[in-house]
């Protein structure tokens, strides 16, 4: 595979067009939470819009490969809680770090807005990557299954990573 880049960007729209791979790729797994982004950006009632929320989306060669999102906790009562919603990366992009650069993103982006994030998954896979980005298992909170607590300084600098042979390299800034 020859050298792409990988670049992390803030989504300013959402539609079906746009998203059509990950919604095609996300039903053949028969995983619904892409469509539910979908509708739910589309009907309002989650257009990562509050303060401190936040869409991102990876793109491959301008091709939109990855999201995922930053919202307010909404089962906890506190104005600092995130969490992170609706990661998803295409099957063939999987294994190469962009996942883990989403996740980055991600917890760069409550600097300011919150103190923590927490998420939910039932996917060993997706919990194995949580885990090697530092959240921790916790059965202590409603609807999560992991916990971030964010640390006082940026973790990532980067924003791009090189996708070479197979594998991404991180790009200095």
């Amino acid at each position: 595979m020859s050298a792409r880049t990988a670049t992390i960007l803030p989504l300013t729209r959402l539609d079906t067009d746009l998203l059509a791979p990950l919604l095609a790729a996300s039903a053949a797994e028969g995983e619904a939470f892409v469509r539910r982004l979908l509708d739910e950006y589309l009907d309002g009632s989650n257009a990562f819009a509050q303060p401190g929320e936040v869409l991102f989306g990876a793109y491959v060669d301008r091709q939109l490969v990855g999201v995922a999102g930053l919202n307010r906790d909404p089962y906890r009562d506190s104005p600092r809680g995130g969490r992170l919603r609706h990661l998803y990366v295409l099957p063939e992009y999987r294994r190469l770090g962009i996942g883990r650069l989403c996740v980055r993103a991600i917890q760069n982006a409550t600097r300011g807005a919150f103190d923590d994030l927490t998420l939910w998954t039932s996917n060993p896979h997706a919990a194995a990557l949580y885990c090697a980005c530092g959240f921790v298992p916790t059965t202590a909170l409603e609807r999560t299954t992991h916990l971030w607590q964010a640390p006082a300084r940026d973790l990532m600098t980067l924003a791009t990573l090189t996708v070479n042979r197979g594998a991404l390299e991180e790009v200095e800034d």
